[in-house]
């Protein structure tokens, strides 16, 4: 029994042994196991691809919403305002809720750049299975539009006060290298550039003046006057009638008994003349380096010329300037107008000072024929008596010539002649008198000296000019600089070590705080890099 018991028991291990070793034999299980397990993967992975496929649809979708609303809105031609332009076109899009913040606006003159940031949250369907809820899909971008085409005018105080603590020379410096700057881009071509120094007056040019409706009373000088109602517009018509300053010096000994080197009012040295839409940086640097300092100040003359050659209305003139190989013929049919696509207009005023009153001759002693008259051979020159004032009472007046080289005190009579000085005397026009003497000269030595009287000098000397008070040029600089703004040039002004109320009247012609500039010394470089680096960034860069 034991035996058959154990047999029995034996076998039914062996049984179950071998059903083990069968069933662990049997990979056929395993197969539908594994299976199963790769058929969840693939459907897992397929379930993420759609998710993601969804979340780069809802954010190309976004992200061209945005790429369009931005462009939009940075388009210069634009009217609504760029911000409320980006808002617009989300909720026409359905979108609205998707806009981060306020898009971001940076906007000068000539120049709008507009930066928005978007995102929209894509529910999963298969990632959620892992934990993943939803994805977030980002948008941003910035768009920049500015000018293509730039017309400069550099207006330059070359007064005399210039010519202390080395400002002129860091003038020439500061300009020079403004243009370098200017023309370190890739189209050199677009960017026009004029050249405005002034003093007291602006020498246009006898080449530049000849395209305008002067009204000429001598061939010496070429700078104009203008009236109060000149500056309240940019435009500069050649069919306005302008009256053409006097050649004259108002200060100093110069004349035939002192003789010297003339300085007019309107200045005539090569320095001082306009250049009109240059283009060639070397040609303009030439010019700069002729630069010299001298007479007075006006700076609302400098810029009602600098303006006027940005206003579309001298399109003409350089059209003539072109056809006689003054302007380059790259610059046909500038100035541009106003309203064209990307064009930028900028005006860069300085000044080391404050506006000094301005003179002129009055008309009467702008042409025809002087009292004073010059012996050709010797110069030497005689007044008629009854042009200085005759003394009936005292015989040495009667018929009588007034000659200032005979004459050493009032009471010499060596300087009262029968007739006139010289064997061949001839009548000086007024333009001749001015060319060779000064208005000081002319009214102490000519009339004053002849008989004493203080009321002859003046009346050769303040009365016979027509002045503008320092007040009035501040008012008609105000009011040009408003007229340029108004028509959307940019305003640089650069304030040279100026006093507070010269820096107020500068700030107040610049575009905005931002575009003025006050400096001294070497500061002067570093304020005209600025603006040219300022006005390189406003072309187009969408």
């Amino acid at each position: 029994m034991l035996v058959s018991g154990f047999r029995k028991l034996t076998g039914s291990v062996e049984r179950l042994r071998r059903t083990i070793t069968r069933f662990h034999k049997d990979e056929s299980g395993s197969v539908i196991i594994f299976g199963l397990f790769m058929f969840l993967i693939m459907m897992m992975v397929g379930g993420m691809a759609v998710d993601f496929m969804r979340f780069e649809n809802e954010r190309t979708r976004l992200q061209g919403t945005l790429d369009r609303a931005i462009l939009a809105a940075a388009d210069l031609d634009q009217t609504q305002g760029p911000a409320d332009v980006v808002v617009d076109y989300f909720d026409k899009a359905g979108m609205s809720d998707y806009l981060d913040g306020e898009p971001t606006v940076v906007q000068t003159l000539g120049y709008r750049e507009v930066s928005a940031e978007a995102s929209i949250d894509v529910n999963t369907f298969f990632l959620d299975l892992v934990g993943i809820h939803s994805l977030t899909a980002p948008a941003h971008g910035t768009a920049a539009e500015g000018a293509a085409e730039i017309e400069i005018s550099l207006v330059l105080d070359l007064s005399g006060s210039m010519g202390s603590n080395n400002k002129i020379a860091n003038l020439r410096t500061a300009a020079r290298d403004f243009v370098d700057l200017i023309y370190d881009r890739e189209n050199p071509e677009d960017v026009s550039i004029s050249l405005v120094p002034y003093s007291m007056h602006v020498n246009a040019g006898l080449t530049l003046l000849n395209q305008y409706n002067v009204q000429r009373t001598q061939n010496y000088s070429n700078c104009v006057s203008f009236d109060a109602a000149d500056f309240n517009t940019t435009a500069l018509p050649t069919t306005q009638a302008l009256t053409q300053v006097g050649h004259f010096q108002y200060w100093g000994t110069v004349g035939p008994q002192y003789p010297g080197t003339l300085q007019p009012e309107c200045r005539t040295d090569n320095g001082s003349q306009v250049v009109p839409l240059g283009g060639n940086a070397t040609a303009l640097k030439n010019q700069i380096n002729t630069f010299t300092a001298d007479g007075n100040t006006s700076i609302e003359i400098g810029m009602k010329w600098g303006v006027a050659l940005l206003d579309p209305g001298t399109r003409g003139v350089v059209t003539n300037l072109i056809a006689n190989n003054t302007i380059s013929a790259d610059f046909a049919g500038r100035p541009y107008d106003y309203d064209e696509d990307n064009v930028l207009k900028a005006i860069v005023v300085m000044t080391d000072g404050i506006n000094t009153t301005q003179y002129d001759l009055l008309p009467a002693y702008k042409s025809g024929l002087s009292p004073v008259w010059r012996d050709t051979s010797t110069g030497r020159d005689s007044v008629d008596e009854q042009e200085w004032g005759s003394k009936d009472s005292d015989s040495r007046y009667n018929e009588l010539y007034y000659i200032p080289y005979y004459q050493t005190s009032n009471s010499n009579t060596n300087r009262f002649q029968n007739t006139r000085y010289g064997s061949n005397p001839r009548q000086l026009t007024y333009p001749e008198l001015w060319a060779t003497s000064s208005m000081y000269y002319n009214a102490y030595y000519n009339f004053y000296r002849a008989n004493g009287s203080s009321s002859r000098y003046y009346d050769w000397y303040d009365d016979t000019l027509t002045t503008v008070s320092p007040s009035t040029k501040d008012q008609r600089l105000a009011a040009i600089c408003t007229a340029a703004k108004a028509q959307g040039i940019v305003v640089y002004a650069i304030g040279f070590e100026v006093t507070n109320a010269s820096a107020a009247i500068m700030a107040n012609c610049a575009s905005s705080p931002n575009h003025f500039f006050r400096v001294n010394g070497l500061q002067i470089s570093e304020a005209f890099a600025a603006i040219a680096r300022h006005v390189n960034e406003l072309r187009l860069t969408r």
